[in-house]
């Protein structure tokens, strides 16, 4: 690690937002990670920063050139949170465990909070395995977040303040914010009514003037956005209709470089269905004897070793199972190495890589893209191309008034 510089907090700027997005589902309020008080860790971190691949993606960088009194600026993170999971929580405390030892960031400013966390209040036992088994009871219930997390192993390891978590809320806007979210909850009723009245007025006229092939995508469209559960059957729709009238294939490689993760999905997909779970633990056991009598490298071996096939999840979180098969396969490939000697580890691998490259927020992005693609592709006038617009345009005051 290069040598750290201290400049005086006063005389910087901020100089990057870097934006973390977890490989779970959902986006949510976010906790932001910044520099020690009073000291600026490496100018350059904005754009040497790496982040693991199985914790999350470096969705953007921005590093301000020009700083006010020409001093170096200082490092800021943005981490997005997604608070309804428990995975996310998870990779939210392995990364700031990351940044913490690889960067020396040692300040987490936690949207939300009213006050400096401090990790001693989860200290219940003497026993610091106990602690934490109680925080991640707590974590499961969504009463602590990954954030808490971290500062309790940091706590319990070096028994000392390492890292401060401060709160960046004000209560009485806070307060204030609440009673106005509060009033739109009282008057949902209201709203809900007259987003009844417009939808049925805008599918009235649809009735009338859609041709058959649109009404019935259409038909299913809507039954997506009414039931977002649905998303599987959803996806289903596109990937035939998008063969049907876009001549677009989401099951071919060569279409991901438009569909990317449309394509992952239904290779995913498509693999899940020969998944079985009893052959990957046999060709997992015959693999690993297999690189021990080659000599293979201890610490492949002990990863292929600790994969279990019935967590997924809970395997090779340390870096991304694409890398992590890359450098087993360069291990071993010299020594006569083969995937396709062990066919069903190979599936398996398979799903692993695709399940951490699939992206919530991309995947949701090129759905609603390939879905406007096939509805302007099935519109054949004006007319309807305007009630297509207004359709749209009510899904977004849904939206507005459902504070989404």
């Amino acid at each position: 690690m290069r040598k750290m510089k201290r400049y005086p907090l006063a005389l910087k700027a901020i100089a990057a937002v870097l934006s973390l997005s977890l490989c779970v589902p959902s986006p949510g309020i976010a906790a932001g990670i910044g520099p020690g008080v009073g000291e600026v860790r490496i100018p350059s971190l904005a754009q040497d920063i790496e982040i693991p691949e199985a914790l999350g993606k470096v969705e953007e960088r921005f590093i301000p050139w020009d700083v006010p009194g020409g001093g170096e600026p200082p490092f800021i993170a943005h981490i997005q949170d997604a608070h309804s999971s428990l995975e996310a929580q998870q990779n939210i405390r392995r990364m700031l465990h990351h940044l913490h030892d690889q960067y020396g960031l040692d300040v987490i400013f936690l949207e939300g909070a009213i006050a400096k966390l401090d990790p001693k209040l989860l200290e219940f036992f003497k026993d610091p395995e106990l602690n934490l088994r109680a925080a991640e009871i707590f974590a499961k219930q969504g009463i602590i977040g990954g954030t808490e997390l971290f500062l309790l192993d940091q706590w319990l390891s070096e028994k000392k303040e390492t890292v401060q978590a401060l709160d960046v809320e004000d209560v009485e806007l806070y307060r204030d914010d609440l009673k106005a979210f509060r009033r739109v909850l009282r008057d949902s009723e209201n709203a809900e009514q007259f987003l009844g009245r417009l939808k049925s007025e805008i599918l009235s006229a649809g009735s009338r003037v859609f041709n058959k092939e649109l009404k019935d995508f259409l038909r299913q469209w809507l039954f997506y956005q009414d039931a977002q559960g649905e998303l599987m059957r959803h996806l289903g729709v596109l990937e035939r209709a998008s063969r049907e009238k876009l001549g677009v294939d989401l099951r071919t490689a060569r279409t991901q470089l438009d569909w990317p993760q449309l394509v992952r999905f239904f290779k995913l997909e498509e693999l899940q269905k020969q998944l079985n779970l009893k052959d990957v633990a046999e060709d997992r056991a015959r693999l690993t004897q297999w690189a021990a009598t080659q000599g293979i490298d201890a610490s492949l071996i002990k990863e292929i070793a600790a994969i279990n096939p019935a967590k997924p999840r809970e395997a090779l979180i340390k870096e991304s199972p694409r890398a992590f098969f890359e450098r087993f396969f360069e291990a071993a490939q010299p020594k006569g190495f083969r995937f396709e000697d062990y066919p069903a580890f190979k599936i398996f691998a398979g799903t692993l890589i695709l399940q951490r490259e699939i992206l919530a927020g991309e995947l949701f992005s090129e759905t609603r893209a390939l879905t406007d693609a096939i509805l302007e592709k099935l519109s054949v006038n004006r007319r309807e191309r305007e009630l297509l617009a207004l359709y749209k345009d009510y899904l977004l005051l849904k939206k507005l008034f459902s504070l989404e």
